[in-house]
């Protein structure tokens, strides 16, 4: 994509169209349905931005071929090594726009005996339709482990809500998240790990575009 992206005014992804997809494209190109889809894979700039780049490939001839990504693949990569992607994992346009506000969380503070006897985390967003067309948005919730015993991504896609807006209205997006939200796996130990401390609560429109964040602490 790199030779004509930026010389044209926008990209349309089928993606897998199917039997009706000529007509289903037809009507978004034409206005007549506003697109709302989001990318479930980060679209990088060159194939050697990938993280998984070495494992297409038997380098070394031995036969084999390692994917070596571990828990840093997709945007938990481009995230750690700081790489600018070209479309983000949770990317798309519409034809309206969105404004997010007044993130709240059921609490700022939980013990991780209550979560693991099954007790969720509620996050509500405002989310406002700032344009002229219906729409819909689909409202991402990162969670970031600020300090853990083990390697982890800087963010994980733990929730997503999806709100169709009329335009000059808002809606409240609401997700719940669960003790596996806040677990790691530890190989070590053959089994999940809820290590107390402070999380970071994002809530994003994209894995590039965090627009609220709140912290939550969990306590032993």
């Amino acid at each position: 994509m790199s030779r004509w992206v930026d010389r044209v005014r926008g990209v349309l992804h089928a993606f897998y169209p199917g039997q009706a997809g000529g007509q289903a494209l037809a009507e978004i190109i034409f206005g007549a349905v506003n697109p709302s889809g989001k990318l479930p894979a980060t679209f990088e700039k060159r194939a050697e931005d990938r993280g998984s780049f070495s494992s297409y490939f038997d380098i070394d001839g031995s036969g084999r071929i390692e994917l070596s990504d571990g828990v840093f693949s997709g945007y938990r990569y481009f995230d750690r090594e700081g790489v600018e992607p070209r479309y983000p994992f949770g990317f798309g346009l519409s034809y309206t726009r969105f404004g997010y506000s007044d993130l709240r969380l059921s609490s700022e503070r939980l013990s991780a005996a209550r979560l693991l006897a099954g007790e969720r985390l509620g996050v509500s967003v405002r989310v406002a339709n700032t344009g002229h067309r219906a729409g819909a948005e689909i409202v991402q919730v990162y969670v970031r482990d600020v300090a853990s015993s083990l390697p982890r991504p800087p963010k994980e896609l733990k929730g997503f809500a999806r709100l169709t807006i009329e335009p000059g209205q808002s809606g409240e997006a609401r997700v719940e998240l669960g003790r596996g939200a806040f677990e790691y796996y530890d190989p070590a130990h053959h089994g999940w790990v809820l290590e107390p401390g402070e999380f970071e609560i994002l809530v994003a429109a994209s894995a590039s575009d965090v627009r609220l964040r709140a912290t939550l602490t969990i306590v032993q």
